[in-house]
């Protein structure tokens, strides 16, 4: 038999205890498989003991609140039946929800990683046919890296830029920067039969156009027909003066510690990415930033340690990566900062792919 003052509580109050023994015991099982979870595949062991400890978190903090709801009831010489055990239990449960979703919001807030960083004016440039156009990106101070890639070929080939501008920049905005390179690129008058002469420019074979367009978007040009590109380019060093035309903006702020591991915060790498249209108040700017931020509502996570010093059972905030740009359009680069791109790379590949041979890139090396 149940003492009298457990069974006073009702149903609803034993059920908890009961529930919170059940998770008392799951979480013996977690820390007894917590030197489990860094092994490769015996680590799936691990996983159903994983929820428990926040399990025990919420049913012990609902089942307080539900006690001291209870004892008013009482005191207050009312019955605890269905009624107020039901009433009392959902009030609990919903204040606890509520807790556990404020408060990793507002550590979230207190470490600046409660929202993503608002953009501006971000829409993608409408570039005219056979206009100028500047492609701008971080300063490399060990090579010269101001080559005419992928897509300021696409934009040649299929008219849509009459010259583009591969700029350099030591600083962004790019009014502070102390070292600017610009080189302007245009299409050689003999540069059909110039890039018949030269190896394949795609990396994968051509039967598949949609895969053909996606290689070129994220890996670019075949590394042999970059190297003899310039063959069939006029280039030129200009002045890099970014507002004289549209310009496009890519900078990379690289840190030395690319990875802040479980601390929560921003990553001190990021991209800014900018769109010039003449008009600064038309400009549009959005900063590409990730880092870790505290999960929602608040968890758990029972394991700690890696694959070389072995698991171990270390409770804490959870925390998951996140990137205000999903990794599809934080690597798109300029792709995604000029409308309808896709199809004047469809067009530079129809008009390259009669001109230049299907080669077996292997016997080109």
């Amino acid at each position: 038999m149940l003492p009298q003052s457990i069974r006073s509580l009702g149903c609803a109050g034993i059920g908890l205890f009961v529930l919170l023994a059940f998770c008392i015991g799951g979480c013996i099982g977690t820390i007894a498989t917590a030197g489990l979870w860094v092994i490769p595949l015996v680590g799936i062991l691990a996983l159903p003991f994983l929820p428990f400890p926040t399990l025990i978190l919420y049913v012990a903090a609902t089942l307080a609140l539900y006690l001291g709801l209870a004892f008013l009831v009482i005191w207050s010489g009312r019955r605890l039946g269905w009624l107020w055990q039901s009433l009392s239990l959902g009030l609990a449960f919903a204040v606890v929800l509520a807790i556990a979703w404020a408060m990793p919001l507002s550590w979230n807030r207190a470490a600046g990683v409660d929202a993503p960083a608002p953009a501006r004016n971000w829409q993608p440039l409408r570039l005219p046919q056979g206009a100028s156009i500047a492609l701008i990106s971080e300063w490399n101070p060990y090579r010269d890296d101001m080559e005419c890639d992928a897509f300021c070929l696409a934009l040649l080939v299929s008219g849509r830029a009459n010259d583009v501008i591969v700029g350099r920049s030591d600083a962004w905005p790019i009014e502070w920067a102390r070292k600017t390179r610009a080189r302007r690129y245009r299409l050689k008058a003999d540069w059909r039969d110039c890039f018949g002469k030269l190896p394949d420019y795609s990396m994968i074979a051509r039967s598949n156009p949609e895969l053909q367009r996606l290689n070129l978007r994220e890996l670019g040009l075949s590394p042999l027909f970059q190297t003899e590109l310039p063959k069939c380019l006029d280039a030129e060093e200009v002045p890099l003066e970014f507002r004289k035309q549209p310009s496009l903006i890519h900078w990379r702020k690289d840190a030395d510690e690319t990875s802040m591991a479980e601390n929560v915060g921003f990553d001190p790498d990021f991209i800014v990415q900018q769109i010039v249209r003449g008009d600064p108040a038309q400009d549009g700017v959005r900063k590409v930033q990730s880092g870790r931020r505290y999960v929602v509502p608040v968890t758990i996570n029972p394991f700690g340690g890696n694959a070389g010093s072995g698991g171990t059972f270390s409770p804490h905030w959870a925390t998951s990566y996140f990137s205000n740009v999903d990794h599809e359009r934080r690597e798109a680069g300029w792709w995604e900062m000029v409308e309808g791109s896709d199809l004047f790379l469809t067009k530079a590949i129809e008009i390259l792919d009669p001109i230049i041979p299907e080669r077996d890139i292997g016997n080109d090396l």
